[in-house]
This record gives C-alpha cells, sequence and structure tokens, in this order.
C-alpha cells in the first residue's frame, strides 16, 4: 500500500493473511495505525508517540542502545518504544561516533513567554498605542500568569516593528518667572557667550518685567555685560517675524 499528500509512511507489514495488512503513517504529533483488507475497509487506532519537543531520559536512551547492541532492527525498537525512527537513527549515529549519549544541554536562559504570549502582547499594543511597557507587563501578568519584565516587552514587540511607549515627562508650567529664577537661568549661559565672542558679544532680551528687575541689572553690570536698548512696546526680533 502506498500512502501519499503530507503523510509520510513509516512502516508497512504483511500478515499471514495476505488480505490484510498494516502500517503508520505520521499525522502531527501522532502515529496512526491502519489495517487495510481486500475490501479496502480502514480502522485507525491512534497510538501517542513521544512529543518532538520530550526529550529522552539517559535512561530511555540506554534502553534504545541496549536493544540496537542486542541486534533488534531501529524499526521494531521504535515500535516497541513508541519513539520516531528518526529519533532512534540520530541516537544510534551519534553512539556510534562518540560513545555518548546524554543529551546535549543548550546554553542561554530559556524564553520567558510562549509564541501565544507574544502575540497577545502584540495585539494588547496595537489595540491601545498609548500603553507603556509597564502597563503591558501588568496586562500579560492579569491575563495569562507569566511575569515579565519592561525589556522583555521591547524585545518582543521590538521583533515586529513595534516599540512601547515611556511615560510623558512633563515640567511644570505652574513656576512663576521672578528676576531671580530668570538670573540664575541666563547666568550660566550668558557667561559661556561671552567668553566666546568676547568684545562682539552683545545681550538682547524683551522688556518682560522679571527681565528688568533690579538683580538682573546688577548681576549683568558685575559681570560686564553688555545689554541691548529695548524699546517700549516693541515687538520681538524673531526670524518669524
Amino acid at each position: 500500500m502506498q500512502i501519499t499528500g503530507n503523510h509520510q509512511m513509516a512502516r508497512i507489514v504483511c500478515h499471514n493473511d495476505e488480505s490484510v495488512r498494516e502500517g503508520y503513517i505520521r499525522n502531527g504529533g501522532k502515529e496512526v495505525k491502519l489495517f487495510t483488507s481486500a475490501l479496502k475497509a480502514f480502522q485507525c487506532n491512534n497510538r501517542i508517540v513521544m512529543a518532538q519537543r520530550k526529550h529522552l531520559d539517559d535512561f530511555l536512551r540506554g534502553r534504545i542502545i541496549g536493544r540496537l547492541e542486542c541486534g533488534r532492527t531501529q524499526l521494531e525498537v521504535s515500535e516497541e518504544l513508541g519513539i520516531a525512527q528518526s529519533v532512534i537513527s540520530r541516537l544510534w549515529q551519534r553512539f556510534q561516533d562518540d560513545g555518548n549519549v546524554s543529551r546535549c544541554y543548550g546554553t542561554g536562559h530559556p524564553r520567558v513567554t510562549t509564541p501565544n504570549e507574544g502575540r497577545y502582547l502584540a495585539v494588547t499594543a496595537k489595540r491601545n498605542r498609548r500603553s507603556t511597557a509597564s502597563d503591558l507587563s501588568h496586562q500579560l501578568s492579569s491575563a495569562t500568569g507569566t511575569t515579565v519584565s519592561r525589556q522583555t516587552v521591547y524585545r518582543r514587540l521590538g521583533h515586529i516593528g513595534l516599540y512601547a511607549r515611556r511615560p510623558v515627562r512633563c515640567n511644570d508650567q505652574s513656576v512663576t518667572m521672578t528676576g531671580h529664577i530668570y538670573r540664575d537661568v541666563i547666568l550660566e549661559h550668558v557667561r559661556l557667550f561671552q567668553g566666546a565672542m568676547c568684545a562682539e558679544f552683545l545681550f538682547m532680551d524683551d522688556n518682560a518685567r522679571p527681565h528688568r528687575a533690579n538683580i538682573v541689572d546688577e548681576c549683568l553690570q558685575s559681570e560686564d555685560i553688555t545689554r541691548m536698548d529695548w524699546p517700549a512696546y516693541s515687538p520681538d526680533l524673531n526670524p518669524i517675524e
């Protein structure tokens, strides 16, 4: 019997009764056992095989190697233990190469989130573009129970071209400008430019009350800074005016 399509043929065995044959095909994570007869009636028994992501322990590896060394075929061991023949073949080849069958553990920290959790972060971020990385982390924890850091959120979203927003840092606009504050703000910068321009330096500001405070005038005079005269009620000399 020949099986075509996306399924992979594993075995065809002839019984004493020539009208009956059995075989195995792989279908996803299962191995399906088929019986055929002359009437072409099929009876399927699902036989669960070891998932691809489940690693074999050292004891089971030893059992496999022991059976192969006793002369059993890879196909017979595969049927008996319910393990894919490709896994047994790789294990046997490795045993013949270096005599070791223990698992080689990978390096690095395992991934914290699953693919589904990564998709959840992406969908949540797209629904609310104003969500921060901390917000997304809390939402993921509430929905799935998985706790991740803000850096993990950055990486997951960065892989698909999304970037979590950070909280806006607002300046306090309620502070009233006074002569003391104005002097402290401009003094450092005015000194810097005066030192660079020397005699060509001319300081210009407008007639706002904090700018014309006595404490500001005294500071500029003590620093020998020349201030430009500013007519009353004159417009600001901005490039757009």
